[in-house]
């Protein structure tokens, strides 16, 4: 049986902590609760990279879907991350008259962006996007969490 509750209010899967580890707590995924919500609260927070989905060859993360390509549009989407000038004419270089999709953060906030995000993914696959070209942001404040889910989902991640 499926529910469906419609919407999300975030967007995003939930943020994950460690609050038995030793020492600290840990931030094991990234959401809508950013880590400087978790630092007013806990007071101290280490976020380990290999918990963030950059764990290198051999290392387990300790949360679900941090390790491997998930939610990812059919469509294979490249990830730029840069200045928005050297992300703009990098766009214009990659569109070739292809169809494609391209998912900007210009003139919304972060929690606008976290929350449609997988929205635009799915509607890009509807529309046939051979190429999904995605815009970086940020990586403070949700934006950790939003870089962390398009990192998942890119093909390739390109720093102009």
């Amino acid at each position: 049986m499926i529910i469906d509750g419609g919407p999300s209010h975030n967007g995003l899967e939930s943020t994950v902590v460690d609050l038995h580890a030793e020492g600290s707590p840990r931030l094991l995924r990234p959401g809508a609760v950013t880590p400087e919500m978790l630092k007013d609260v806990l007071g101290k927070l280490e976020c380990p990279p290999a918990d963030l989905g950059e764990a290198a060859d051999g290392e387990a993360p300790l949360s679900p879907g941090m390790k491997y390509r998930h939610y990812a549009p059919q469509a294979p989407l490249i990830l730029l991350i840069g200045s928005r000038d050297a992300v703009s004419a990098k766009i214009e270089n990659c569109l070739n008259g292809r169809p494609v999709g391209i998912l900007r953060s210009s003139g919304e906030t972060p929690e606008d962006v976290a929350k449609n995000l997988f929205e635009r993914l799915r509607r890009f696959d509807e529309e046939g996007a051979e190429l999904i070209i995605a815009e970086g942001v940020k990586e403070e404040g949700i934006g950790l969490a939003i870089m962390n889910r398009l990192k998942k989902a890119a093909a390739e991640v390109i720093y102009v």
